[in-house]
């Protein structure tokens, strides 16, 4: 009830036509309409003109943070895998709820990148979390879908309330006000606000007939087409586009966004890239090693399994070592190149099986596509295919995929991981080297030859401190490390555990106090820096075998935990 004795005291920027007028067009005529309506028939009809309002706002801040997030490269694959579905492969115009989503999760992309917007106020504009009913954009998204939906029952006080909301939410964002939508319609550059007027025409070069936002420091962000900049009367005026298609999905309408110049470029390239041709495979394994000696053991086992028809070559290794250069090396010429990035297109196993038919497509000199998969459950056929043909044309694939063992999950639902490809590719017209960090799979990778790295090969001492860092987080992880650092020599879990009950000075009135689960679990997190092995222990008087670690190097692996805040 305060809450709506102060909105209705203080003056409303939605029912003032000179604030309003300021504004860009959709947003403002949305909101001369629901003025109009207020002044001819009272507050308490308005009800379907605030829920407009709300939608137009919505519609404008979401194009904005798209044409943002393009402007900036599109530089992250979950919000690019997002709008793809969303507006590349979507069959009809977003809905409010799409909007929020969208411009929520490209926020977030913002703040974790640390990307400044052109759109002044535009990340100031939070829209909260899933679940968070209380957030006036929840408030405002529900208040617009119950009026849709047919079971909202209009007061005044609702009107009253959510105008409220919607105000504070415009008033958060200065540049629909400061920074005017500009359009240069070949002659004279155009404000687009309510009534498009007159403007200076800005340092940064405008396309012609392209709505622009300029921000202060020259850059430009396009709209086109999420916007354009004359409506279907041909007035100067800012105007969604459509991206409606047919019921049957025969095209898109002559206004879809992918017309966008940056939206279409990105829109082609994520495409190819699905279908195989990513573009930062080429250069993921970086440059070839140099060491002899662990060239020639590569290359042993590599000829080792080719003269034998086998197919699988496992390097192992523990982190830091040069595993990534050591690929690189037996990758050296026309070979595929791999790296595992979980959460990206290269931690996908089916783009990886279609890069394979790209590939191999490349190498019999066939148009591009010849191998198709179609669905993802068709990518054993596609290899069988590829293998088919490489027999044929006696040519022989080489493969390198690195951290393998981050490949353990399909990145969708359906689809296969890289470890279920890497399975499927020990036997075929090919050699494939894998790069894994040894003992982190809980299932065993199989392999016909395997090469196995260690710190005496050359070590990178960050990249040792990055993995404790990633995996040494918890208290018990550090106590189990600095357990096994200052014993003599190797530990078996049970005297492992004693040396930490002994350590907490407690030993004597907590017998048994230490988890030995919780103390294996974290052991096994750490295997990658220690030397595991099997040794004969007697514990309360019986012998029996079990398996005892170490550290891999003591001094390097101090050092390391030492880095790792």
């Amino acid at each position: 009830f305060l809450f709506y004795r102060i909105a209705r005291s203080m003056p409303s920027i939605l029912l003032d036509p000179s604030a309003a007028a300021r504004l860009p067009t959709p947003l403002a005529v949305t909101i001369a309409t629901l003025a109009n309506e207020t002044r001819e028939h009272g507050e308490h009809t308005t009800a379907d003109e605030l829920a407009n309002c709300v939608e137009a706002f919505f519609g404008l801040v979401g194009r904005v943070w798209i044409a943002e997030y393009l402007a900036a490269g599109a530089p992250d694959p979950a919000a690019n895998a997002l709008l793809y579905g969303r507006f590349v492969l979507a069959y009809k115009d977003p809905l409010l709820g799409a909007w929020i989503a969208t411009g929520r999760s490209l926020r977030a992309v913002f703040l974790e990148r640390g990307l400044v917007p052109v759109a002044r106020g535009l990340l100031d504009l939070d829209f909260g979390e899933f679940g968070d009913n209380e957030h006036p954009v929840a408030k405002l998204s529900a208040y617009r879908n119950s009026f849709a939906h047919g079971t909202f029952h209009a007061v005044v006080d609702d009107i009253v309330h959510h105008r409220a909301l919607l105000e504070g939410l415009i008033a958060r964002l200065p540049f629909l006000v400061e920074q005017p939508i500009l359009v240069d319609d070949g002659t004279t550059v155009l404000a687009l606000r309510a009534t498009a007027e007159s403007a200076s025409r800005p340092s940064a070069p405008l396309v012609p007939h392209h709505p622009t936002l300029v921000g202060d420091d020259g850059r430009a962000v396009d709209l086109y087409p999420l916007a354009l900049g004359k409506d279907e009367t041909g007035t100067a005026a800012l105007a969604w586009t459509s991206i409606e298609k047919g019921k049957k999905g025969k095209g898109p309408s002559p206004c879809n966004l992918v017309d966008h110049d940056r939206f279409a470029i990105w829109a082609e390239r994520y495409q190819r890239e699905l279908d195989g041709d990513v573009e930062s495979a080429p250069a993921c394994l970086g440059e070839a090693i140099a060491a002899p000696e662990l060239r020639a053991k590569l290359e042993a086992a590599i000829a080792g399994v080719e003269d034998h028809g086998r197919c699988l070559v496992l390097v192992e290794s523990p982190p830091g070592a040069p595993r990534r250069g050591l690929l690189a090396h037996g990758a050296a010429g026309d070979a595929l190149r791999w790296r595992v990035e979980p959460g990206e297109l290269m931690g996908s196993g089916l783009v990886l099986v279609k890069a394979i038919a790209r590939h191999a497509e490349r190498r019999l000199s066939l148009p591009r596509g010849t191998i198709a998969l179609k669905e993802a459950s068709a990518w054993r056929n596609a290899l069988a295919d590829v293998a088919q043909r490489c027999e044929g044309a006696g040519v022989r694939l080489r493969i390198a995929i690195e951290e393998l063992h981050l490949g353990d999950a399909p990145a969708r639902s359906g689809e296969p991981s890289v470890q279920e490809v890497w399975r499927r590719l020990a036997s075929g017209p090919w050699t494939v080297l894998g790069g894994a960090t040894r003992a982190w799979s809980l299932r065993p990778l199989p392999w016909d030859a395997r090469v196995e790295l260690g710190w005496d090969a050359g070590v990178d001492r960050a990249s040792v401190a990055g993995f404790l860092r990633d995996r040494a987080t918890g208290p018990l992880h550090r106590e189990v490390l600095a357990a096994l650092l200052e014993s003599e020599g190797a530990c078996d879990l049970f005297s492992l555990c004693d040396t930490l009950e002994r350590g907490s000075g407690e030993a004597d009135a907590n017998a048994g106090s230490v988890f030995e689960p919780a103390v294996e679990r974290a052991l096994w997190e750490l295997a990658p820096v220690l030397a595991l092995s099997r040794e004969g222990r007697t514990h309360d008087g019986v012998t029996e075998e079990a398996r005892t670690f170490a550290p891999l190097d003591r001094a390097l692996v101090r050092a390391a935990l030492t880095e790792a805040p």
